[in-house]
């Protein structure tokens, strides 16, 4: 048995990842759960326990397999700790996505201002600069269903959510992700890894590096479940 719920990525949709997790899994879409985790632009406080009831809401109860991309990465951490997940995949994660003073790889907070203000202007042209900086140019993405107002939430959820310190999950979490990566640098990843005592997977890709080695990281996901 190989079925997971997964969470997509800001202003992507989770059946991106249905190549890697098969069409029998679960798929949370981030975007659409946002506003409930935002409250005057900042997160609230139990952002991890409300995330964890909408998997809950959508897997049932009984033992939960998480997997989660990029913001949907550090949701599922976060929900992790109230779930406790039988298997844990982490795609392109970041335990803090904003540059501090203590966490070098991450953007400038300026720039993520400049983009909360872009998708106020022209919600469309953002979302399609994002995805080809993602990698993701082959085959159209839908992303008509989102409002501006879900996609503000994210980048406020992003702005401010720090997941640190870490401390580790009962299981031992797998992260992947992209050497090339231009949203999230590896470095973060490594550090994430370093931090939980997970195991890390690099590739040769950019934050959607799964793109085109579908069959490999779905080999990797099987075997991690057997």
């Amino acid at each position: 048995m190989n079925n997971y719920v997964v969470l997509g990525g800001w202003g992507v949709g989770p059946d991106i990842l249905k190549p890697l997790f098969g069409d029998d899994s679960l798929f949370l879409d981030i975007n659409k759960v946002m506003p409930d985790l935002i409250n005057n632009e900042t997160p609230v406080e139990n952002w991890s326990e409300i995330a964890a009831a909408k998997i809950r809401e959508l897997a049932g109860e009984g033992s939960i397999r998480l997997a989660g991309w990029s913001t949907g990465a550090m949701i599922a951490w976060g929900a992790g700790f109230h779930i406790n997940p039988a298997e844990l995949i982490l795609l392109s994660p970041t335990p803090c996505f904003c540059r501090k003073d203590d966490f070098k790889p991450g953007v400038r907070p300026k720039l993520l201002d400049s983009m909360i203000s872009s998708v106020q202007r022209d919600k469309d042209s953002t979302l399609g600069n994002f995805h080809k900086r993602c990698g993701l140019t082959t085959g159209a993405i839908d992303y008509t269903g989102y409002s501006t107002h879900q996609l503000l939430c994210g980048l406020q959820f992003l702005k401010h959510i720090d997941l640190r310190p870490l401390t580790p999950l009962c299981t031992t979490p797998v992260l992947m992700h992209g050497r090339d990566d231009l949203i999230i640098p590896a470095e973060a990843a490594a550090m994430f890894a370093d931090k939980i005592g997970g195991d890390l997977e690099l590739f040769d890709g950019p934050h959607a590096f799964f793109n085109s080695k579908e069959r490999h990281i779905s080999q990797i996901i099987a075997n991690k479940g057997s």
